[in-house]
């Protein structure tokens, strides 16, 4: 057994509760230790297609640079959905500058909770973490030219600028079944999870893991 991470700080409280050798780099460590390695892949929002058809937008410029981020993400278990909120909400920013949060109950309990707060990216980024109920639900990216929203089902994605009228682009996500119900096998996270397993498997035998 062994771990990885590039966050020296996070590593340290790691090892600290678990005394294995640790890594900066995941690839030194499958280098140097012998792990068999069991890939697994959960059911995750990150997963879903229409996020990397928007990424893939704005990282070619399409619909300006982020600006800030809205999670509606009210759960009581932040192991659960909780985490598959702020992944997706980290594939549109970039590295953390610092946080501030806040959690149901005692910020020092093990035990999973609820979660609120604002992060700070290195490129400017904002992004606020709303924790209570409401009928809007899922991640809202703002961009300097477009705005994108998916309540994790159904999607969609507004062009324009400040003080001008929004307007939405049609059958952008038709090809995903942009129904509340997802309905369209390829539009599915399960689907994309088979894809991330498979392509991290070629790419392990690719490094002369079997």
């Amino acid at each position: 057994m062994a771990a990885a991470d590039p966050d020296a700080s996070n590593l340290a409280i790691f090892l600290e509760r678990f005394p294995v050798p640790g890594y900066a780099d995941y690839h030194e460590m499958l280098a140097q230790e012998e792990i068999d390695i069991a890939f697994a892949s959960g059911d995750a929002y990150r997963n879903m297609p229409q996020h990397w058809k928007v990424k893939r937008l704005i990282d070619a410029g399409e619909i300006g640079e982020v600006q800030s981020i809205n999670l509606y993400q009210s759960t009581n278990e932040i192991s659960g959905g909780g985490c598959q909120g702020l992944s997706v909400l980290r594939l549109f920013a970039a590295d953390v500058d610092w946080v501030t949060g806040w959690c149901q109950g005692d910020p020092t309990d093990d035990g999973d909770q609820n979660m609120g707060g604002y992060v700070k990216f290195a490129n400017g980024v904002d992004a606020f973490i709303h924790n209570k109920r409401t009928p809007l639900e899922g991640i809202e990216v703002l961009c300097s030219e477009g705005v994108y929203h998916s309540s994790w089902h159904s999607g969609h994605l507004w062009s324009g600028q400040a003080h001008k009228k929004l307007v939405e682009e049609e059958g952008f996500f038709d090809e995903f079944g942009n129904t509340e119900d997802w309905i369209n096998p390829s539009g599915t996270r399960q689907r994309g999870g088979i894809n991330s397993i498979q392509s991290a498997w070629q790419a392990r035998s690719q490094m002369g893991y079997r």
